[in-house]
């Protein structure tokens, strides 16, 4: 895993050594745990609410904002909406 994420960062950094083919990492680890809740909980989550919310996105839900509504200082506007982000993928 450590070695996975080095050289992820490696070819974030030197873009021109990547393959053209690498989109990202995604790391998987058992370092988060959780506990589920207790078993009438799960079964109530799941087969008395989740069915009778929507699936769908409502009509009134905003549409995503552009990054120049979001970010106030212009030097983060332009490292998120940078050409190099778009080329990853990200």
């Amino acid at each position: 895993g450590g070695l996975a994420i080095h050289v992820a960062r490696y070819w974030q950094d030197n873009p021109t050594k990547c393959p053209k083919s690498f989109k990202g990492i995604i790391p998987i680890s058992p370092a988060i745990t959780g506990n589920l809740p207790p078993y009438p909980v799960v079964l109530t989550l799941r087969y008395g609410l989740a069915p009778i919310f929507p699936r769908w996105t409502p009509f009134f839900m905003p549409h995503p904002v552009s990054p120049d509504r979001i970010w106030s200082d212009k030097r983060v506007l332009e490292l998120s909406t940078a050409k190099r982000l778009e080329d990853m993928g990200l």
